[in-house]
């Protein structure tokens, strides 16, 4: 709307009236009463039709709704119901065949046909199917009927039965449930499925029932039920129409219709839609009462209210303007009727004289502003809803010209971010009410300048405005900042820091110190300012404990003020160490500044790292021994000493026995209490003077001193009695451990270090091997101790050929020894070992020392990687047949969990070689670890591999093992093979196969050295062979044939 035109008339600001506006307009006009009470009545009208449609949709509707959906889902419930009755005796019927068939023969005629008799029995009964099927476990029909009346039909039933019933069968077989029954949709209606394993005579077979309920049926249920059933595929219900009932579903039978089918049912005559109906005439009742209440609240507002108001503004309408006095002197007429309107009237005429005065004085005033506001150096804006007035100094500040100031918002001129601190104060009329006294102006040219602004309510021009002052502080508050940024800098810096940072005057009183130098000092900030500083900061020498004498500052300066080492105690009553130095202020170079700074750095830890890290380096953590490094380093010694003064010393090589069964019984923790009171009882009764140290795990080294064999011979006895003599307790269990110990005279050792300890080593193995809890000393004579040696040889070379891979692996074929023996194209997967000269070593030189030092897993490992690799790069050469791959598995493989998830990872990774490969265990190996090994060997069948018990007949128990463990192939140890024409030995071969044979079991017989043994192992029924006369082993690419 246009703001009406002024005028300025007497020094007054009046609004011109529209007099010339007809009293038709005044009546209807947009600012009349009339108008907006009528506006308001038609507004309350909305509101209650409004308000009346939402509580009939919200309660009365919804209460329709959810009747319907009630109503719906009893029937659906209902019908469920229905339909299971029909089911039930089906159900009865497939029981009572399948329990009354198990001594049939289904397979032949007779069976069929008793079973065909009791089915019509059935039906005679009940009649409560109409077809009847046999399947066998292939899902092949052997027996189908369709029922009719009284009579069995000659006719077939149809093919959407037979295949409901078929794969109704097909679920039954594949979930393996003895008992099964559902309905499934067809084109014509529904169909009931029920089924019953049958544990027959000759196999288990699935009889099923089936019954068409045709759509007759469902109208029929229709009735009943007082719906419209129908079926339809999909997972939800449809939609429905704004003029249909509506709908509940239900799947049927999931578990026989894979593809989902739902059985859906429908109010013939939706109550949703009967309420509805009602609820509009409710509506259509409800709005004219609504329109009478209103028409009679109008006519009585307008005779009593209305009509008075009308005259009084008339008059105020036909008043011209400018004349205000005639205004003010018919207003007080009007007030003599002493009624509301005539206080109003009062009121109002004493307000007009009142507002004449008001608006002299006003001027008056603004000249005032005026003057001292165009002399001001502080921006100065009146502001009412936009700026009114702007000082000389607020362009200057803005970079503005006047006119442009003028009628703008003041915000226009502030930051986004000061913008809600400005307008919380305008708001408020009042700066208490701003949060900040500060904001961020911009400048026309883009700058930004900082302002303290204050805000008063004062009247400009007869306007209630705002005078809003802004002091321009950008200069102060940049320099502000960069104080406060280099102070917080510095205080951070300060605080960081892991020294110490006293700061004192030249009075000796301490002004500042760090949260470090507190924490050292143990004294609080607050009371530390301003205290001495020999009564906050407290110093000893770092030896002798002694405090420091004088002054501390004069103490450290006297000592060149730079690292001077001390102690400090702190609060807790540590005492830490620290290195302290002073820096003195120079008056003539520091601004005059005078004092000195103390600085303490905490260096505690580096000393004791220090003091850590050269135990660490020569002693054991767990027993605090001396370790094997400083061991070494001693004997060395010995054997340098030896060997130039001509002395006598031994080496004593200790090894705990039994310790592992402590450890895997209790734990390795009981472990680690056990070997330290072992190292006590031991540290006791070693001679002063000799070293005793644990080289590693339960094995400890003794070296005596000018000792001869004979003494340390008894030295080593003392000490295997005083560990049998231990008795470390347990959970209240009492365990004991023995002692084996290998004794070497270093005159012995033609080498180093190495060869010493390897020949000690040797020696202790000797004492384990002949019964354990013994003494052993190394002699060169000694034809035990050198076949140890050569083992622990072969466990350094085969270390160091696992580490840089030094294996090759070969195949040896695998041959049909029988006629009509199917050719498996099979090999057996032979790893050898390559010296540093190329030569090539068979697993008879090094597996025993593989097996004794536990390395086993670690050439399994290689071996079954480089198979697999050599089979897939087998397959990738796109020959219609690939061979199939025998690789052996040691015992420590078999029992090892690590090797186990590596085994299944590998078999993983190569899926497609599955079928191709067959793992070789040993009836030993099996044994080694029984329980794992089964568990191993079922997940790999699992994953289609399979298994040979390899060197039959060697160990103990073969027949039994053969009858528990699950294996595919069984190979006759070559002990037997080769020495078959021996009687005895032809015997075991002969009732080997046989007892496999009755295992289902295929036989493999090794060592076939010349056609005589070919022949007899064909007579005897074996069915493959493998030895040189078959084929000598070669490089696994050259045998597979890979380029």
């Amino acid at each position: 709307m246009a703001e009406p035109a002024r005028r300025h008339l007497n020094g007054q600001n009046l609004v011109e009236s529209e007099t010339e506006s007809s009293p038709r307009k005044a009546w209807l006009g947009g600012n009349s009463l009339r108008a907006r009470l009528l506006i308001l009545m038609a507004g309350l009208l909305i509101v209650g039709v409004v308000s009346q449609s939402t509580l009939i949709n919200n309660y009365l509707l919804k209460d329709f709704r959810q009747l319907e959906a009630s109503q719906l889902n009893s029937s659906l419930h209902l019908i469920q119901l229905w339909l299971d009755r029909f089911v039930q005796p089906m159900e009865g019927v497939t029981r009572e065949a399948a329990a009354s068939s198990r001594n049939l023969r289904l397979s032949d005629s007779e069976g069929i046909a008793a079973l065909e008799a009791q089915l019509m029995d059935a039906f005679q009964v009940a009649q409560s199917f109409d077809v009847a099927a046999v399947y066998d476990t292939k899902g092949n029909p052997i027996f189908v009927r369709a029922f009719d009346g009284n009579e069995v039909e000659a006719r077939p039933p149809t093919e959407s039965s037979l295949d409901l019933m078929a794969h109704h069968s097909e679920v039954a077989d594949h979930g393996r449930e003895e008992l099964l029954s559902g309905w499934s949709a067809t084109p014509n209606g529904l169909f009931a499925t029920a089924s019953h394993s049958i544990e027959a005579a000759d196999g288990t077979y699935n009889v099923v029932l089936g019954l068409d309920f045709d759509a007759l049926s469902i109208n029929s249920l229709d009735q009943l039920s007082g719906t419209r059933i129908t079926t339809m595929a999909g997972t939800s219900a449809p939609g429905r129409a704004d003029d249909q009932a509506g709908i509940a579903c239900s799947r049927l039978s999931p578990r026989l219709n894979p593809e989902p089918q739902l059985l859906c049912v429908q109010l013939q005559e939706s109550i949703l839609l009967r309420g509805q109906r009602s609820v509009a005439d409710l509506r259509l009742l409800s709005l004219m009462g609504f329109i009478l209440l209103m028409v009679g609240a109008w006519w009585f507002t307008d005779r009593n209210l209305l009509r008075r108001l009308s005259g009084l503004t008339r008059q105020l309408d036909e008043t011209h303007s400018g004349q205000t006095g005639q205004l003010e002197n018919a207003m007080l007429e009007e007030a003599e009727r002493g009624d509301e309107i005539a206080r109003l009237s009062n009121g109002f005429g004493r307000l007009l004289g009142r507002v004449r005065q008001a608006e002299h004085d006003l001027r008056q005033r603004e000249r005032s502003f005026r003057v001292l506001a165009e002399s001001s150096g502080v921006a100065i804006f009146v502001v009412a809803d936009v700026i009114r007035y702007a000082n000389p100094y607020a362009t200057r500040l803005s970079g503005l010209e006047n006119d442009e100031l003028i009628a703008r918002n003041l915000a226009d001129l502030i930051h986004e971010n000061s913008r809600p601190h400005l307008e919380q104060a305008m708001k408020a009329g009042d700066l208490m009410a701003a949060e900040s006294r500060e904001l961020c102006g911009i400048h026309q040219n883009g700058t930004h300048y900082w302002a303290k602004f204050d805000v008063a309510r004062i009247e400009y021009q007869g306007e209630a405005t705002l005078l809003i002052t802004l002091v321009d502080i950008t200069e102060q508050r940049h320099l502000e900042q960069v104080l406060a940024l280099e102070k917080q800098n510095l205080q951070l810096i300060l605080n960081s820091i892991h020294d110490g940072i006293v700061s004192i005057d030249h009075t000796g009183a301490v002004k500042f110190i760090n949260p470090a130098a507190q924490r050292l000092t143990g004294i609080p900030i607050e009371l530390a300012h301003g205290s001495l500083l020999e009564d906050v900061v407290s110093l000893k020498a770092i030896e002798g404990d002694k405090p420091m004498t004088g002054p501390i500052l004069d103490t450290i300066s006297h000592s060149g003020g730079k690292n001077t080492l001390a102690q400090i105690s702190t609060s807790k009553g540590q005492v830490r160490s620290v290195e302290v130095s002073v820096s003195r202020h120079d008056p003539e170079t520091d601004e005059g500044r005078q004092g000195s700074v103390l600085v303490l750095r905490d260096v505690s830890d580096l000393r004791q790292l220090t003091q850590t890290l050269s135990m660490q380096a020569s002693h054991d953590d767990l027993t605090s021994l001396i370790n094997r490094r400083e061991f070494s380093r001693r004997l060395l010694q010995a054997i340098e000493t030896t060997r130039d003064r001509g002395a006598s010393n031994a080496l004593c090589y200790m090894d705990l026995d039994q310790f592992k069964l402590l450890n895997d019984t209790c734990g390795h923790h009981a472990g680690d209490l056990m070997l330290r009171e072992v190292a006590d009882a031991l540290g006791d009764v070693v001679p002063r003077g000799d070293t005793l140290a644990r080289l590693g795990g339960d094995e400890f080294g003794i070296l005596l001193s000018d000792c001869t064999p004979a003494h340390a011979e008894e030295v080593a006895n003392v000490l295997r009695e005083t560990v049998c003599n231990i008795r470390f307790q347990w959970n209240g269990q009492s365990f004991s451990v023995d002692a084996s110990i290998g004794i070497v005279m270093l005159e012995h050792v033609e080498g180093g270090i190495d060869e010493a300890l390897a020949l000690a080593d040797a020696a202790c193995y000797m004492a384990k091997d002949l019964g354990r809890n013994r003494i052993q000393v190394y002699r060169t004579s000694d034809v035990g101790l050198q076949q140890q040696l050569r083992h622990m040889r072969w466990a350094t070379r085969l270390k160091e050929a696992v580490e840089k891979s030094q294996f090759t692996l070969f195949a040896q074929p695998i041959e049909p020894v029988s006629e009509g023996v199917p050719n498996l194209h099979s090999f057996e997967a032979l790893v050898r070992m390559k010296q540093p000269d190329g030569k090539i070593v068979t697993p008879e030189e090094f597996l025993s020392a593989a097996e004794r030092y536990q390395m086993m897993n670690q050439i399994d490992r290689w071996v079954v990687s480089t198979a697999l690799d050599a089979l897939q790069r087998e397959r990738a050469m796109g020959r219609d047949r690939h061979p199939l791959l025998f690789i052996n598995l040691s015992g420590q493989s078999l029992g090892d969990e690590s090797f186990r998830h590596f085994l299944l990872d590998k078999l993983e990774e190569h899926k497609n070689l599955v079928r191709n490969v067959v793992f070789e265990v040993t009836e030993s190996a099996v044994i080694y670890s029984l329980d794992r090994a089964k568990s191993l060997m079922d997940e790999v069948y699992a994953r289609g591999s399979a298994f040979a018990l390899d060197d039959f007949g060697t160990g103990m128990s073969t027949f039994s093992y053969l009858k528990e463990l699950r294996v595919d192939y069984l190979k006759i140890a070559g002990c037997f093979v080769k020495n078959i024409d021996a009687p005895l030995d032809a015997a075991v071969c002969q009732s080997f196969t046989d007892f496999a044979h009755m295992m289902n079991v295929k036989v493999i017989a090794e060592w076939i050295e010349d056609e005589t043994v070919l022949k007899r192992l064909q007579k005897m029924g074996v069915e493959y062979g493998q030895g040189w006369h078959l084929g000598r082993p070669a490089p696994i690419d050259e045998a597979l044939k890979i380029e």
